[in-house]
């Protein structure tokens, strides 16, 4: 038995991957200039206030960039989404427990819910 599958699948998975490197390069290239101009801050307590500011705003940037990276993607590749309630979590984490012999975090169990 033979799977035949259809190449402009493929090219088009290449393409999300090749454009989120390209994506992911530009925002840490952005975020290492950014860290970059605080290393003079260091050892100097008199500036501590203003570090911690600084790196919360860099902080912050390097999540928003790897969301909309992760974003960009999803919304590129994935046909649709599945919602699970916090019952259903709940559910799948007693199960894991029961069934399983496991101890997930709830994270965890959302693809088993």
């Amino acid at each position: 038995m033979r799977l035949a599958v259809a190449g402009a699948g493929y090219q088009g998975a290449v393409e999300a991957y090749v454009t989120g490197n390209h994506l992911a390069a530009d925002r840490c290239t952005a975020l290492a200039e950014e860290l970059a101009s605080y290393a003079g801050m260091a050892g100097d307590d008199s500036t501590a206030t203003e570090f911690a500011s600084s790196y919360d705003e860099a902080a912050t940037a390097a999540v928003e960039a790897v969301g909309e990276l992760t974003f960009a993607l999803n919304r590129r590749l994935l046909a649709g989404a599945v919602t699970v309630t916090d019952e259903e979590v709940m559910e799948a984490m007693a199960t894991a427990f029961e069934r399983l012999k496991l101890v997930v975090e709830p994270g965890g169990a959302v693809a088993l819910a």
